[in-house]
């Protein structure tokens, strides 16, 4: 099975999951005093804003990797449901300077990589220097991460 299809069959089921409402998984966990850990990665993928809008993302997703997809601005409006996102990778996707009031609005944000040819340097860490501000365990990257000094070499063969 190629990966974009296995991503897709993950990806439905989590959308048939919330769209059944199977239950009130979450609640059920937290009346335990657990907590739930949603991560999911499209990257590389063709989704797009509208797909991104209609999944009803949980609040307990903690973690989402859109790189290398076409993902806007539009699309991160869909990230802000998911009150408990710690790390964000939107590495080449379509997203403007615009978007970073949006990201700002997730209050448990601390890996964030918004590298592409839409948003340059400064604005880039600029927006690194306020989420390390708000949360002094934040991850501004590594070297692997840090893509936006040189967007072309971000971008998938």
């Amino acid at each position: 099975m190629s990966p974009y299809r296995q991503k897709f069959v993950v990806l439905a089921v989590i959308a048939l999951t919330l769209q059944l409402g199977c239950g009130g998984y979450e609640e059920q966990i937290e009346n335990l005093k657990g907590k739930t850990a949603i991560w999911i990665d499209l990257s590389n993928t063709q989704i797009t804003d509208a797909d991104l809008l209609a999944l009803k993302l949980p609040r307990s997703l903690q973690s989402i990797s859109l790189e290398n997809t076409a993902i806007t601005d539009a699309g991160v409006e869909a990230l802000l449901v998911a009150k408990n996102l710690e790390q964000v990778n939107l590495g080449n996707t379509k997203i403007t300077p615009a978007c970073i009031a949006l990201l700002e609005q997730l209050p448990n944000l601390r890996s964030v990589n918004i590298g592409g040819e839409n948003i340059d340097q400064a604005t880039a860490i600029d927006f690194f220097k306020k989420i390390i501000a708000k949360n002094s365990t934040s991850s501004i990257g590594d070297k692997e991460s840090i893509k936006f000094f040189n967007p072309q070499q971000s971008k998938p063969k």
